[in-house]
């Protein structure tokens, strides 16, 4: 469950930055939860699949990338 909760709290670093570069835009400009569920729900899903495949763990830049993603969305958030 951490997996998911860090997927959307990663998305609601990125939203803001999405609307406010012209990515996508939501009506009234307002994020609704249901995005920031939707986020908890599938990426859980999608972690209780990958727990039970059991695929080879080696990748040690993924950590790495996302320190720095979200580095750039919070710098980006902050000062757009």
């Amino acid at each position: 469950m951490d997996g998911a909760l860090l997927a959307t709290f990663f998305d609601w670093i990125m939203e803001p930055v999405a609307m406010k570069l012209g990515f996508w835009n939501w009506k009234d400009a307002q994020i609704p939860f249901y995005n920031y569920v939707c986020w908890f729900v599938i990426s859980l899903l999608l972690l209780v699949a990958f727990r039970y495949l059991k695929p080879v763990r080696n990748n040690q830049f993924a950590l790495h990338l996302l320190i720095i993603q979200a580095l750039f969305f919070l710098t980006l958030r902050t000062y757009l």
